[in-house]
């Protein structure tokens, strides 16, 4: 109040008001400054709030993130990937999947690379009968051992947390530049 006060005499002796308006617009602003500044911070933490995304959201993003990575990293130079199962080859933006051997329902095994490789849209279908071709495949890469391990590892509970996600998603992110810069310099 002292501030206002003083705020108050100086405006009515600058501008030769009478000292009551002088102290009642020094007053008024006294109050409106934190008012206005109170509600600016909570719109601001409101905006922080609503923009804050949850951690199964990002987990989502890391998985959409690592499915593109891997069909990046089993394409050739000029960007082109056979699909694991049937063996079609086509550029990895044009079909592909980053396709899942087990579940990414399977949340201990959804950001797993070793279980996310190159599989063309009609063998990534839901129901489409290409499991023996997924088993043939992961045996020859991994063997039975590893098969069983991975198979093993998806039936456990896995917790995500913030941070860690947000690591994986920055990891992510900075691999699939360096395959860009890869198979676009390579195919130039």
């Amino acid at each position: 109040m002292a501030i206002a006060l003083a705020m108050a005499m100086a405006m009515a002796l600058a501008m030769a008001m009478p000292l009551a308006m002088a102290m009642a617009m020094a007053l008024a602003m006294a109050i409106a400054l934190p008012l206005a500044m109170a509600m600016a911070q909570a719109m601001a933490m409101a905006m922080a709030m609503a923009k804050k995304k949850t951690i199964a959201q990002m987990v989502n993003k890391a998985a959409e993130l690592l499915q593109l990575l891997r069909r990046l990293e089993e394409s050739d130079d000029s960007g082109y990937v056979s699909c694991v199962v049937c063996g079609v080859t086509k550029h990895y933006k044009d079909n592909m999947h980053g396709g899942h051997f087990i579940s990414r329902a399977r949340t201990a095994t959804k950001l797993d690379e070793r279980n996310i490789w190159p599989e063309c849209a009609r063998c990534n279908m839901p129901g489409g009968g290409h499991e023996a071709g997924w088993a043939a495949f992961m045996v020859n890469k991994y063997g039975i051992e590893g098969v069983e391990e991975l198979h093993a590892l998806s039936r456990t509970t896995r917790k995500y947390y913030r941070g860690e996600v947000e690591d994986l998603i920055g990891e992510f992110k900075e691999r699939i530049k360096k395959e860009e810069e890869r198979v676009v310099t390579n195919s130039q």
